[in-house]
Parts: structure tokens; C-alpha cells; sequence
């Protein structure tokens, strides 16, 4: 329902006389499911149908009195005008167009509209007749279908998210263009064939998808798989894809549609997640520390293989607090346990204890256990994380390190006892000063060599430097300095027993004390004194029998254990692993050795 600027003309003229039954025409007029009017060229409505009057909201009487140019929406007229004109003018016959117009309740309906004119006999527009169809609804549903697509598009586009459509029975290979920008290809690099999808994935990846399409066409799975695809920059991007095929009615399959996700993203922080637990892994290997993670809101923990490797206890089984505190020495457990939740309560990040840890076999390991704290917004504790590193070794150096420290003071306080003892003996039984240079001279040499066989034990992480030796050797060595070249002062007697080097520091040690001890205090502190050393071995077993004879009378054990006998106790059940027991007879001191032979050898 348009109108013309007046004056207008067209090369094209039509009569106005109307053939058809005025009966039947009003009866198509009226009855029509579609808006029909009848417009002066100057846009003023002459007649309208009640199907036009419906859908525009106005009676036909309000119409009369309106020009379509009233009615049509403001963005759409300028469009219209153009189509008038050309309609008027004999430039077209006819034209169509969708277009908006103003409905009286201030509503917008959306119409297509088809025109036509009726000329007079001087060609000129007598009238144009409109046919108007409400497409309104049809309007609202390809906008909320072009809503739901940019929706679709963004959501694809924000989740790397891309569509394909392949049809089997061709081989073509359809995909949004999304898909082309992920992979790096323009719009017209992709072939559209399988093919060409096939040379873009990672060649070690082919067969792996190949299969899971294969296994997808043939109803035995469904179809996702994850796989590299190579751009032709040479960079490589990571796709999960997932499709369905789609079947006729023979079950035969025809058409397949999916999507594929880049998860370049996600697979690369997989990656850098599984270096940094390999680089944790290798980490623990090289520390060699039992490491824990206890959960305080689940109440349990879980270990890694330290706890069976270093301590014997099965992982699986070691999942409660209760456990861990089952394990702690009862001696230590009230302070551990106090520090336990001192650390919790105290407010800080870390804390450390040490205590002692019960092993699978039942004997115990000196450990320093460090934990680091992580706590919730309120500051409550909610996760300890902590490592167990065994410090028996580094105790038992330690405390060796202080004996020894203690023995090099006592030694050098015995070596001047020793050399002063060793001048007046001399000074007693040589005739002339050049006899007591020699005399003494030897002395002094015996004894550097005895020292030799101890001073590997004066350095603690160092290698033994003296070989295996023999027993009756080692004895004679050490005695030699306190014999005073007086033959039959010792007396050695037992089979012949070879002493590695691990062993010879702990013997020379334990025979150095009781030699010093007799030339200070026993046997070989007088002339007639004597030292009978004899042992004995079984199969697994050495039986060492130090008995004095001929020195000066004892009246039992001394008020005082002296650093010596601590000395000798200590190396006996530590270093040799054995035992020893003491007995102040009154005719001499008797010392038993009781050790075994596995850790004697070489």
C-alpha cells in the first residue's frame, strides 16, 4: 500500500475495468487471509480489507484518513519512497519488499509486502493495490535463531570450541570457521576431505585417531579421542574431539557430526604438572626422606615409599595419626605430642621435632621430622606436609666424633705420662746417656706405630689406611711400647685370627686402654708384672681374655668408673658390636671380650 508524488507518469498503462463479477471480487477482498488496499498516489488509503485492518490495529475508517507513509516505520521509509518511485515512473512492473509498520497500539508488525498499479488511459497511476502478509512471527523466529547462533558462536569462540560435519558417502568434510582460525588456516585452506583432515593431525597421532574412527563407524565405541594437530607454521595445537555418526535405516552409516575443543591449554599445564611431579619424584629419590601429607579435616595421612624403604612400614597401612603416634618411642611420645600441637596452635607456617621412630623389626631410628603448615582463612591448620629424614648414622658419627674428641685429649695426657714413665725407666736401666738415647728412642718408635693402627679412628668419614692384620701382630704392636724389651711380659695364645680394617681401630682402641691402664696401674707398671692375652673362637663367635698377673694387688673395682673402661665399654658394644665385662680380681685385672667374628673380617 503505497503511494506516488503526484505528477508522476510511467511508460506503462493499464485501464481500469474491472471484468471479474463485482459480487466475486468483494467476496475476495473481504475474505482474504492476507492485508489488500487500494492507495491513491499520494499514499492516502482508499480502501482497505479487515485482514489489513487486523493486522495494522486500525478500523477501516481511522485507515481512510491515513496515508501509508503514517504507518510505516521511520527506518524503513526512505527504502519504500525509492520502490514507489520506480513503480511509478514504468521502471518496474511490480515490486516486493519486508518492511515495518507503526500498529495503533504503538505495536511493530513486520510485513511483506507485494505491489501493483492500476493506470489510467494517459498512463498515469489511477491507483496501486498492496497485498500485505504478517510476517511477524516468522521475524521474531529467525531473530531468536540469529540470537541463539551468536550465543553459540561466542560460547565456541570463548571455549575454543569448533563444529564438523562429515558426509560419509562423499567424503566431505564441513567445519565452522572458527575451526580453520584454531588450526591457523584461513577460509580456503582446507580442503574438505578427509584427507586433508588426516594430514593435519601430528603424524604420530594418525593411527590413533584412524582408530577411533574406525571403532566409531563400526558401533564399537563412541567417537573421542584427543591428538595433536600440526598448523602450517609448524606450531602444534591440541584438539579433543567428539562425534556421532548418524545411520540409515540399514544401520548403514552416513553422515557424522561433531565438534572438536582446543585443549592446548589444559595439556600443556598437564605437561608442566607432570614435569614438576617428576622433578618432586626425583627430588625425594635424591634426598632420601619419608615424606607425609596429613589431611587435619579427613584425619588421615599418606606416605611415599620412604616409609617402607627407610622404616619397613607398609604405606597402605600407615593412613591414621594414631598409627604415626604408635610408632613414636614411649619415652618421647608426651613431648612429641606436645609439640605437635604447639605447632598447630602456635599460629606459624613450619615447625620440627626430634624423636625416635620405631621400625618395622622393631628397633628404633633417631629422626628429625619437619613439617610445613597450611591454614585456612581463620588461621585454623588444615593440612601439614612434612618429611622424615633418619639421623641414626649422623647421630652415632656425632657422638663418635665427641668420644674420640675426648680420647685425643685423654691420649695426649697419656702420652706425656707415657714419655715421662718411659724417660725414668729408661734413666733406671741405662748405663750411659748414648744407651738411653737408643733405648728410649725405640720405645717412642713402638709407640708411633701403635698410634698408627688407632689414628684412622681419630678421623671420623675417612677410610681405615691400615690393612687386615693379624691378631697376635696387633697385640704385640700395641704392647710392644709398655714391654720395656723385657721378654715374657706378654704372653699371647689363641689360633690364628685375621682382623680387617673396619676392626682394627676398635681393637687397637680397646688394647691400647688396657696396656696404658696396667703400665700406669697394673701389671706392667712393675718389672715382674705380666699380661696374658688368649681367646678363643666358636663358629660365629671371638672370646678375648686380657688377665693380668704379678702387678700390684687390687681392692676391687675403683670408686669411679674412668674414661677408660667407659672408653673400652663403648667401643666393645658399638664399633664391634659385642660385649665386655670386667673383673678386679685381687691378683689382677681379667677383661672378656665377647664379639662376633662376622664383623672381625676383613
Amino acid at each position: 500500500m503505497q503511494g506516488l508524488p503526484e505528477g508522476s507518469a510511467g511508460p506503462r498503462v493499464a485501464t481500469a475495468s474491472p471484468d471479474l463479477g463485482q459480487g466475486l471480487f468483494q467476496a475476495i477482498f473481504e475474505n482474504a487471509a492476507v492485508g489488500i488496499c487500494q492507495v491513491a498516489p499520494d499514499g492516502s488509503f482508499l480502501r482497505a480489507n479487515a485482514r489489513l485492518c487486523e493486522i495494522l490495529g486500525h478500523a477501516e475508517a481511522e485507515l481512510l484518513g491515513l496515508r501509508f507513509q503514517d504507518l510505516t516505520h521511520p527506518d524503513d521509509l526512505a527504502t519504500d519512497m525509492v520502490l514507489v518511485g520506480q513503480l511509478a515512473r514504468g521502471e518496474v512492473d511490480r515490486y516486493s519488499a519486508e518492511k515495518r509498520y507503526l500498529r495503533r497500539d504503538g505495536g511493530i508488525v513486520w510485513a511483506h509486502l507485494s505491489v501493483g498499479c492500476v493506470r489510467g488511459a494517459d498512463g498515469a497511476v489511477a491507483y496501486f493495490v498492496s497485498v500485505v502478509e504478517d510476517i511477524t512471527t516468522r521475524k521474531e523466529t529467525e531473530a531468536a535463531l540469529r540470537a541463539s547462533e551468536e550465543r553459540l558462536r561466542l560460547a565456541f569462540q570463548a571455549g575454543q570450541l569448533a563444529s564438523w560435519d562429515w558426509d560419509i558417502a562423499s567424503g566431505r568434510v564441513e567445519w565452522s570457521e572458527n575451526l580453520a582460525e584454531i588450526i591457523g588456516l584461513g577460509p580456503a585452506g582446507f580442503g574438505g576431505t578427509l584427507e586433508d583432515f588426516r594430514a593435519l593431525v601430528h603424524p604420530e597421532d594418525r593411527e590413533r585417531v584412524g582408530s577411533a574412527l574406525a571403532a566409531a563407524l563400526a558401533g564399537q565405541a563412541p567417537y573421542a579421542v584427543e591428538f595433536r594437530m600440526v598448523r602450517p607454521d609448524g606450531s602444534i595445537r591440541w584438539a579433543a574431539a567428539q562425534g556421532t555418526v548418524l545411520r540409515d535405516d540399514s544401520g548403514k552409516p552416513v553422515r557424522m557430526v561433531g565438534f572438536d575443543v582446543d585443549v592446548t591449554a589444559r595439556k600443556q599445564a598437564e605437561m608442566a604438572l607432570a614435569d614438576v611431579a617428576e622433578r618432586y619424584r626425583l627430588a625425594l629419590l635424591a634426598t632420601r626422606d619419608t615424606v607425609w601429607d596429613r589431611d587435619l579435616v579427613g584425619g588421615t595421612i599418606l606416605w611415599n615409599g620412604g616409609l617402607r624403604d627407610r622404616f619397613g612400614h607398609d604405606p597402605a597401612a600407615a593412613t591414621s595419626f594414631d598409627w604415626w603416634a604408635a610408632q613414636v618411642h614411649p619415652d618421647d611420645r608426651p613431648r612429641v605430642l606436645d609439640g605437635v600441637r604447639a605447632v598447630l596452635e602456635g599460629g606459624g607456617d613450619h615447625g620440627a621435632l626430634e624423636y625416635r621412630f620405631r621400625r618395622a623389626d622393631g628397633s628404633y631410628a633417631v629422626v628429625l621430622d619437619r613439617a610445613f603448615i597450611r591454614r585456612d582463612g581463620q588461621g585454623r591448620a588444615v593440612r601439614l606436609v612434612g618429611a622424615i629424614q633418619d639421623m641414626t648414622e649422623r647421630r652415632r658419627a656425632e657422638e663418635t666424633r665427641q668420644l674420640l674428641l675426648r680420647e685425643l685429649d685423654h691420649r695426649v695426657q697419656n702420652l706425656f705420662s707415657m714419655a715421662t714413665a718411659m724417660v725414668s725407666l729408661t734413666a733406671r736401666h741405662a748405663e750411659t746417656p748414648d744407651d738411653m738415647a737408643v733405648a728410649l728412642t725405640g720405645r717412642l718408635m713402638a709407640l708411633a706405630k701403635a698410634h698408627e693402627l688407632v689414628r684412622p679412628a681419630m678421623r671420623p668419614g675417612t677410610a681405615a689406611t691400615a690393612g687386615a692384620t693379624g691378631l697376635c701382630q696387633l697385640a704385640d704392636t700395641l704392647l710392644a711400647p709398655h714391654l720395656a724389651g723385657a721378654a715374657g711380659r706378654l704372653v699371647t695364645d689363641g689360633p690364628e685370627v685375621v682382623v680387617g680394617a673396619p676392626a682394627v681401630t676398635g681393637l687397637s682402641l680397646v688394647l691400647h686402654e688396657l696396656a696404658t691402664n696396667a703400665a700406669k696401674y697394673g701389671a706392667l707398671s712393675v718389672p715382674a708384672g705380666k699380661v696374658l692375652l688368649s681367646w678363643e673362637t666358636t663358629p660365629d663367635r671371638l672370646l678375648l681374655r686380657w688377665s693380668e698377673q704379678g702387678g700390684p694387688a687390687l681392692a676391687g673395682p675403683p670408686r669411679r668408673e674412668g674414661f677408660g673402661s667407659r672408653l673400652i665399654a663403648a667401643t666393645a658394644q658399638g664399633q664391634l658390636s659385642g660385649s665386655v665385662a670386667f673383673d678386679w680380681a685381687p691378683d689382677g685385672l681379667r677383661v672378656t671380650l665377647d664379639l662376633p667374628l662376622d664383623g672381625l673380617g676383613p
